[in-house]
């Protein structure tokens, strides 16, 4: 279907960044920033919602812009928990050796994240392990430094806390603050490399996990596991993504296709191209959704209907009232009194 590839990750993927960007810089940055990436805030609270891989790098470089910190992006990856990264890390940890831990992490990054790759590449007497996001240097300068600390500590649970890489990868140039990041680290760095990654000495790849998995699931996962929950929450087909990011957007009341296609990284005319080999506009796909959001909202909640046109991005009541007649036959008020019926009344 075209050669439109929007590369998808989950709000997860920010970590503590809303909170240690606020703390730093106050609730008027935060909102700056999120609002230069063109996402809606309630990605915040919200952090299965699924948004573009650039979006995510663009947000942690604008973060780190406003706390005028640039070490920001390395902090919050040092902050992130380990549930941040679900089954595909509790899989990874599961595995009886470093060496088999880091070939499932590998194997399986694509369940946890479109567009992305993680390697192993022999150096010497190393193996260094790394991730490449695939979006550019310098846009994901801050991304690429945030996953050194959770790699740090994946591989810590087999080496101890206290272990630290031979040297550090990552895959842009060096810059006039390079030393801030090998003080910070206690390590050298090479600048410039494939990917952002750590240098693991090979004779220490043996080594098993220092303390048992917890009792239950992850001890017995396995990658059908890891691919059963991917397809729960990943769309993997361009049109699921660009419904994907047309409802992002509605939780702002943003419908528009130039802010979709900026928000994707994409062009309005590529994003219009793909659509129509599918068969589809990009209203169609704006009504699908807006459908769908429409009649979960009158069905399952309890605000009014001027409200639910409003967050679905209507300037006018009477706008949505015909939609929704086009959509569904019949006008929302009549659905929504239909849900207010007694259950026995319904089933009668």
């Amino acid at each position: 279907m075209g050669n439109l590839s929007i590369p998808m990750t989950t709000a997860a993927g920010m970590g503590p960044l809303p909170q240690m960007l606020e703390r730093m810089a106050g609730s008027a940055a935060l909102s700056r920033v999120f609002r230069r990436e063109a996402l809606p805030l309630a990605l915040i609270e919200d952090r299965d919602m699924r948004l573009p891989l650039v979006a995510l790098c663009g947000l942690f470089e604008a973060a780190s812009h406003e706390a005028g910190d640039r070490t920001f992006g390395l902090r919050i990856g040092e902050a992130m928990l380990p549930g941040s990264y679900g089954l595909w890390a509790e899989y990874g940890t599961a595995a009886g050796t470093l060496a088999e831990a880091l070939r499932r992490m590998v194997a399986t990054i694509d369940v946890r994240q479109t567009g992305s790759s993680m390697s192993l590449r022999r150096t010497g007497d190393h193996v260094v392990w790394g991730f490449a996001h695939g979006i550019g240097q310098t846009a994901g300068r801050q991304h690429a430094d945030h996953v050194i600390g959770p790699m740090r500590r994946f591989v810590g649970a087999f080496l101890g806390a206290g272990w630290t890489p031979s040297w550090i990868e990552l895959n842009y140039p060096t810059d006039g603050d390079a030393d801030l990041l090998e003080r910070h680290w206690h390590t050298r760095i090479r600048f410039g490399a494939p990917a952002a990654g750590i240098a693991i000495p090979v004779d220490r790849l043996p080594v098993r996990r220092r303390r048992a998995v917890d009792a239950g699931r992850a001890r017995h996962l396995t990658s059908l596991d890891l691919i059963a929950d991917a397809r729960r929450r990943q769309a993997r087909d361009p049109l699921h993504v660009v419904e994907e990011l047309v409802a992002l957007r509605l939780m702002d009341g943003e419908v528009d296709i130039d802010g979709l296609a900026r928000l994707a990284g994409t062009s309005v005319r590529a994003l219009q191209r793909t659509l129509h080999e599918r068969g589809y506009s990009y209203r169609e796909v704006l009504g699908m959704v807006r459908h769908r959001r429409a009649a979960a909202l009158l069905a399952e909640t309890d605000i009014s209907i001027t409200e639910i046109a409003m967050v679905l991005g209507y300037a006018e009541v009477a706008s949505f009232t015909r939609a929704f007649v086009r959509w569904a036959g019949v006008p929302p008020s009549l659905l929504r009194s239909a849900g207010d019926r007694p259950a026995e009344e319904l089933s009668a």
